[in-house]
């Protein structure tokens, strides 16, 4: 509940029309007081989980990052490489589409349940467990190219080097044992490495020309 207590005296304070907040925090047995100016963003919370494994997801209301990614990221940008991407999965509607499809194949599934159950006077929730699980991945690759073209442009206009995109995918490859999870959710490829360098070539060619930073399409083509 830390967080939620810190947010509630945050918005209150701001809240009793105060520009800069200070507060005091604790590091070991010192204490330092930090002053802050808060600046209008994304109501999407970045929590930390305590975890070791190499992953990251969002619900559609925060996102989350493994412990262990914040290991295996090699610098700011990376990290911001992997915020970006799940706020672009929020931004294109994909977590209000998935909840859709698995609810249809639990449906569909549970049709499946009745049947059996008909036939052999055994009823289960095997069909509909498998029919949400196949309606959750629905779609799946077409929405992770969707997030990487716009979270590409996301850190473009953020300032950050989004140039390091394939080669923090290449890394991951590397590591597939301890990236299971990620990979799990997020398929790394040679054919996804090419599109995010074809990306990163888009904007950088738009950089050139000075023109506006602005998304052409939805997904690369392959």
């Amino acid at each position: 509940g830390a967080f939620a207590e810190f947010r509630d005296r945050l918005n209150a304070s701001l809240a009793q029309g105060r520009e800069e907040i200070e507060f005091r925090i604790q590091r070991g047995t010192e204490f330092r007081s930090v002053t802050v100016a808060p600046v209008p963003a994304c109501d999407y919370p970045v929590l930390v989980a305590e975890s070791n494994a190499i992953n990251a997801y969002t619900d559609g209301f925060k996102i989350v990052v493994f412990r262990g990614l914040l290991r295996f990221v090699r610098d700011d940008d990376e990290l911001a490489m992997v915020i970006s991407h799940e706020l672009a999965h929020i931004a294109l509607g994909h977590i209000d589409a998935q909840r859709q499809n698995a609810a249809a194949g639990a449906v569909a599934g549970a049709v499946f349940d009745v049947l059996i159950a008909a036939t052999t006077g055994i009823y289960t929730s095997l069909g509909r467990g498998i029919g949400s699980s196949i309606g959750l991945q629905a779609f799946s690759q077409e929405f992770e190219a969707e997030a990487d073209y716009l979270s590409a442009y996301m850190l473009a206009q953020a300032g950050y080097d989004y140039t390091k995109l394939p080669g923090l995918f290449r890394h991951l490859g590397t590591v597939s044992r301890e990236a299971e999870a990620y990979n799990h959710t997020h398929p790394t490829s040679p054919q996804r490495v090419i599109y995010l360098q074809n990306i990163v070539q888009e904007i950088r060619s738009k950089q050139d020309a000075g023109a506006p930073l602005v998304p052409e399409k939805r997904a690369p083509a392959n």
